[in-house]
């Protein structure tokens, strides 16, 4: 279960993270904010998976840990896509972040038997 702990923890960080401090957030993706409104829509975002984190976390039960690998597995995948579709900067940090999504992911799902 240690894989889903991490898995899970990692996800309630960086959602936390998302809503403290979006900006930061944002230039390490590569991302800007044309309005308000678009820095509330990161910080929602990263509130849900904050509080997915978490929830799984205080659960602390084999299924939900799976889910949240899932969640990640399925970011390492829509990236892998939008590789293609958006032809994204292929920084450093877009494979680091690729690797995290697939790393925490498995641990997810692999360490909560």
């Amino acid at each position: 279960m240690i894989g889903g702990y991490v898995s899970s923890a990692i996800l309630a960080v960086s959602g936390a993270a998302g809503i403290l401090v979006p900006d930061q957030i944002a230039t390490a993706l590569d991302t800007t904010f044309t309005s308000a409104r678009g820095r509330a829509e990161l910080r929602i975002v990263y509130g849900a998976l904050a509080v997915m984190g978490v929830w799984a976390l205080v659960t602390a039960e084999r299924e939900v840990f799976i889910a949240v690998g899932v969640f990640w597995l399925g970011a390492a995948g829509v990236r892998l896509f939008a590789l293609a579709v958006d032809r994204p900067r292929k920084v450093w940090t877009y494979w680091a972040y690729l690797a995290l999504e697939i790393v925490v992911g498995l641990a997810g799902v692999l360490g909560s038997g």
